[in-house]
C-alpha cells in the first residue's frame, strides 16, 4: 500500500487490519481505550474538584498527554495528563499537577475497572505558601483518587 508519494500508506494499512480484526476483537478493544475523548470523564472530575481555583490548561509536548499499555494476565491502559496555570495567573498561584486514567481489561478485552487520580502537585518557585498548602491540601498532596 503506498501514499500518494509512493511510501507506505499507514492510515489504509490500519483501517484494513482494524477490519480484519472484527469489531469485538482485543486489539480493537485496546486501541478504543485510546483515543483522546476517553478522558472526558477525568477532566470533568478534575475541573469539578478545582472549580474555585486558578483555571488550569492541558500541558503542551510529551509531558502534556502520554499512554502506557502493560499486557500481563490484565491488559492496563493509562493515560498520564497534565495540567499547568495558564500563563496569564500571578506566579504566586502558579501551580500544576499530573493525574493517571488507568482502565484494566481482561485478557478477553472485556472491561474490569478504571481508576481516575491525581499522582502529583508542583508550583512555581514564587508560589505563595498559603496558595502552595492550600493546593496540596485539595488535591491530597498528589495523591487524591477521583474515582
Amino acid at each position: 500500500m503506498k501514499d500518494e508519494k509512493g511510501g507506505f500508506d499507514f492510515e489504509t494499512a490500519l483501517v484494513d487490519v482494524l477490519q480484519a480484526a472484527g469489531e469485538n476483537s482485543v486489539v480493537v478493544r485496546v486501541l478504543r481505550c485510546l483515543v483522546q475523548s476517553i478522558l472526558f470523564v477525568g477532566c470533568f472530575y478534575v475541573t469539578q474538584i478545582l472549580a474555585e481555583l486558578p483555571i488550569t490548561k492541558d500541558t503542551e509536548g510529551f509531558d502534556g498527554w502520554n499512554i502506557r499499555i502493560n499486557i500481563d494476565d490484565i491488559i492496563q491502559i493509562q493515560h498520564h495528563k497534565r495540567n499547568t496555570s495558564l500563563a496569564t495567573v500571578s506566579p504566586s498561584v502558579s501551580f500544576g499537577f499530573d493525574w493517571v486514567f488507568v482502565i484494566r481489561l481482561n485478557r478477553m478485552g472485556e472491561f474490569l475497572s478504571a481508576r481516575l487520580k491525581v499522582s502529583s502537585v508542583f508550583f512555581g518557585p514564587e508560589t505563595d505558601p498559603a496558595f502552595r498548602q492550600k493546593i496540596t491540601q485539595i488535591l491530597c498532596g498528589g495523591q487524591l483518587i477521583l474515582m
